[in-house]
Order: structure tokens, then sequence, then C-alpha cells
């Protein structure tokens, strides 16, 4: 069950919802992979509501190139998006330092748009909440100045 493509439903501000498709590629055959990969880029395509992309790695590894392709996708697309580095309560202080560079490579972003989070020891769960309640905040008064 937690390898399954699936979309998500995420609470995008009071009484509305936005509905982001997730994967997980691990296990797939090309039909699916193909038939995902142009559901989420006409979704990336066709989105005027979507205000931030939150792109989950897994720390403990490079991201792949469908991470990287994501990453392409957003940035083709102009939409701003932070990297959430999963699962970072597995590594040591040190290790999450190390882990760091080669994602922000492969990738090509910056530090500061790396999250590391850990569902298990609540690590920036905080940092995730903050983020996403300025997102719709300024989502919220952009929608009341127009």
């Amino acid at each position: 069950p937690k390898r399954t493509p699936r979309a998500s439903s995420w609470l995008r501000a009071p009484s509305q919802s936005s509905v982001c498709p997730s994967r997980s590629w691990s296990s797939r055959s090309r039909t699916t992979a193909g038939r995902w990969a142009s559901m989420i880029e006409g979704y990336l395509a066709g989105s005027r509501n979507l205000r931030l992309a939150l792109q989950l790695v897994d720390m403990r590894h490079e991201p792949s190139r469908d991470d990287a392709a994501m990453v392409g996708y957003l940035r083709h697309y102009e939409i701003p998006f932070m990297v959430i580095a999963t699962k970072c309560d597995k590594l040591s202080r040190a290790e999450r330092a190390r882990c760091l560079p080669p994602i922000c490579r492969a990738l090509e972003v910056q530090p500061w748009q790396i999250i590391p989070f850990s569902a298990v020891d609540g690590t920036g769960r905080d940092r995730i909440l903050e983020l996403l309640e300025a997102q719709l905040t300024t989502s919220q008064e952009n929608d009341t100045n127009a």
C-alpha cells in the first residue's frame, strides 16, 4: 500500500481542497509510469491554483532521475517548490550534513530549499507547517484583493 501511486487531497484554504498527484516509482510498469507522468504533467500545466509543490526525496539516497524530472517539470511550469528530505531520523546530524550536497547537486537547489523531515520524531514538521501557513495566508490575501 505504501508504494501505490495515488492522488492525495490537501487542505488548501477553508472549505477548499486541492488534489495533488503523488507517486512511488519503485515498482511500476512502463505503461503505468507513462500514465502517471501524463497525469502529473497535465495537472502541473493546468492548475492555476497550485501555489507551492513539496518534492519528497529520501534523505538517505541520492535523488533519482524521476525526482530530477519532477523538479524539471516544476521549474518548467514556474511552480514554486521546496524539497522535503524524508527519513532524516535514520541519520545522525553528521550524516545529514553529508547527504545535503548530493541532493543539492542532483536537483539543482540550494540548501535552504531543503527541509529535513521525520514523521517519526517530528523533525522539520514546524518548518513545513509555517511554510504552508505562509502560502495559505498569501493565497487568501491574493484572493481577497482580486
